[in-house]
């Protein structure tokens, strides 16, 4: 992948910001010099070369980009307002989940989805 100004911006503003998702649009936002059809074809590129992890929240809304990282990543995420808190699970449920069928050196992914009280 080339190196170029547009992706060194948005792959900084994951950067500062570990742990938090952003849209498109937040990043387009953020980065107003870009226009929209680049940010999501540079979230395409990172997500490829994995650089990125995509959430897609609630199918009828858009999709959110987080810093990709080796560690297991649990959330709970409202369906309502698409609000996303990251969470820590026990390492026990980590381990018998680990312990599940006969997947080995895998990465765990939870996602617990609900309705929020705002």
């Amino acid at each position: 992948m080339r190196k170029t100004q547009n992706r060194e911006d948005i792959i900084n503003i994951f950067k500062k910001n570990p742990g938090k998702f952003f849209s498109a649009k937040e990043i387009y936002e953020k980065l107003q010099d870009l226009d929209l059809a680049t940010v999501y074809r540079n979230l395409s590129l990172f997500k490829n070369e994995g650089l990125i992890k995509e959430h897609k929240i609630n199918t009828e809304k858009e999709s959110f980009y987080e810093f990709s990282s080796n560690n297991s990543h649990h959330h709970v995420v409202c369906e309502a307002c698409s609000e996303v808190i990251h969470v820590d699970l026990p390492k026990s449920v980590l381990k018998n989940i680990k312990g599940i069928g006969h997947f080995k050196n895998g990465s765990i992914s939870v996602t617990i989805s609900g309705v929020c009280d705002k």
